[in-house]
């Protein structure tokens, strides 16, 4: 979160806190630090929804890709897949985002699964550290 200058006003933003990239793919950590979810509306309309972003194959124009252009234009993006975390109350609190570089990946049923069991587990806990910080 943040306020608006001058009026004060709240305003929803998000930042990447943590990211693994192999040494072919390029950063986007440093670039995405408090941006305002405003900027990129389909995709967390998308997210509140249906609470995953299921892209295999991210050609350029695509519709899909169109939900978060940079990922196919700036960083070459092949594959992007977005899970939403929820604390344990159902509140959307992080995303779990993974993508590919080098070339396209559909993602296994057994890959999904073990995606949606990390995003539980991350939830997890982060709801026990948002509550203890309360």
């Amino acid at each position: 979160g943040g306020h608006f200058y001058p009026t004060g006003k709240s305003i929803k933003k998000f930042s990447i806190f943590y990211e693994r990239v192999t040494d072919k793919a390029a950063s986007i950590k440093e670039t995405f630090q408090n941006i305002p979810v405003s900027l990129f509306p389909k995709v967390f309309s998308s997210l509140y929804k249906f609470g995953e972003i299921n892209i295999p194959s991210c050609k350029e124009n695509t519709v899909d890709c169109g939900l978060f252009p940079v990922i196919g234009k700036n960083y070459k993006t092949k594959s992007f897949y977005m899970l939403t975390i929820e604390d344990l109350t159902g509140n959307f609190i992080g995303t779990l985002t993974v993508s590919y570089y080098g070339k396209e990946h559909t993602l296994t049923l057994d890959e999904w699964i073990l995606l949606r069991q990390k995003v539980g587990a991350i939830g997890s806990l982060l709801t026990d550290y948002l509550h203890d910080k309360k």
